[in-house]
């Protein structure tokens, strides 16, 4: 798996002309995938606790919608 990781990341790194593996794509990439690490972070100890939480993904389409209303009418400076 991770031979395949490492050419799927050389693979992309010549497609976009050295800018993949740049700090500021990495930067962006770590941004973006934060919430979805965290969220797989708190499965992964209902999982292994014997804990089946299925409503997960609800309060996560509802803080995602609050989150897209919030964005929409906030102006950041």
């Amino acid at each position: 798996m991770l031979a395949v990781l490492v050419l799927i990341w050389l693979f992309f790194q010549f497609e976009t002309g050295g800018t993949f593996l740049s700090s500021n794509n990495l930067s962006n990439l770590s941004l973006q995938t934060a919430v979805t690490g965290i969220l797989a972070v708190g499965m992964l100890m209902l999982i292994v606790a014997g804990q089946i939480d299925l409503s997960v993904g609800s309060v996560l389409g509802f803080t995602g919608a609050i989150a897209a209303l919030l964005s929409a009418t906030t102006v950041l400076i």
